[in-house]
């Protein structure tokens, strides 16, 4: 099944006629009449009848109308969650610090992470008997006067020797 084609058979099925849909969906009546039995050749199983002047779904196509839509929210929320973690809004962020600078340094810094990035994961490692390798992490967004909005988020760590 094409994801195409499931998103026209929703349009069609809402609207119950290919004219109207043919028109929201700038496409012509063959290539949504092509698309459909691409379905319907995928599920075995006319989706469509006629009715009158127009077309009500068959109780298969209810049923592949709810996957359908169903369809079509998983894929949204997964280039949703593909485009936060590509802008490291979604992850896990590692600190190693020395317990001073985490009593005083951390706390503030982890706020303003969790308030401009809430699905990064902080995770803390505090080492009072070694040298620490990360001193802290600082999270950023710049806000942009011009267009009012922050700009790319972005991690600074400071490493100690």
């Amino acid at each position: 099944m094409d994801l195409r084609d499931l998103r026209y058979f929703e349009v069609i099925a809402e609207l119950e006629h290919m004219g109207r849909a043919s028109e929201r969906l700038h496409r012509t009546q063959p290539a949504l009449t092509s698309s459909i039995r691409r379905l319907e050749q995928d599920c075995g199983v006319r989706l469509f009848e006629k009715s009158g002047r127009g077309i009500r779904l068959t109780e298969a196509g209810k049923v592949l109308l709810k996957w359908a839509r169903r369809t079509r929210l998983d894929v949204h929320d997964a280039q949703q969650e593909i485009n936060h973690f590509a802008n490291g809004l979604l992850g896990t962020v590692s600190v190693g610090i020395v317990p001073t600078a985490a009593q005083f340094l951390l706390p503030p810094a982890m706020r303003q992470l969790i308030r401009e990035a809430p699905e990064v994961q902080p995770a803390h490692r505090s080492r009072p008997n070694r040298r620490a390798q990360v001193a802290v992490a600082f999270w950023r967004s710049g806000y942009d006067d011009r267009n009012g909005r922050y700009g790319r988020a972005r991690l600074y760590l400071g490493i100690s020797g």
